[in-house]
């Protein structure tokens, strides 16, 4: 909604300011696909003939919506049909992981450098985010990425 949209790009700002990324980087349009009376299948369909027209050896698709429109569904639905329908390699996960990986390698570090409580000007510094995604590995497990 426009609360969240103001509210990403002032984060996005800032992030711009400090050096965090690209100032002159100019994200991709949002493609919005109608959900409403859709079963899974006909989302990820929908969503397939753009990827499929537009990329020639991989693509990164981001899904943004509220809670319970059927995302994690969409994902799992993209994913079995690019592996069995073009057998494709597909990696998924959700940035809340990465979020809460992050905020658990920042509350980390404040513990080991004597703050009394959590502080993000301290721990989410530029360079400590640079170190705790160093941190973050991706790996295959049970024969596949997760």
């Amino acid at each position: 909604d426009e609360e969240d949209a103001s509210k990403l790009q002032k984060g996005i700002d800032i992030a711009k300011g400090k050096g965090v990324i690209d100032p002159n980087f100019v994200p991709e349009e949002y493609i919005t696909v109608d959900v409403l009376g859709k079963t899974p299948d006909q989302v990820a369909d929908e969503i397939l003939k753009r990827v499929r027209g537009e990329s020639g050896s991989g693509a990164v698709v981001v899904l943004c919506g509220l809670s319970g429109t059927g995302k994690g569904t969409t994902v799992a639905k993209l994913q079995e049909k690019l592996q069995k329908e073009d057998g494709k390699q597909v990696v998924c996960w959700s940035n809340g992981n990465i979020f809460r990986s992050v905020t658990l390698l920042a509350a980390t570090w404040c513990e080991q450098n004597g703050c009394d409580r959590f502080d993000a000007v301290k721990a989410l510094t530029k360079e400590n985010l640079a170190s705790f995604m160093s941190m973050l590995e991706f790996e295959k497990f049970n024969g596949k990425f997760d």
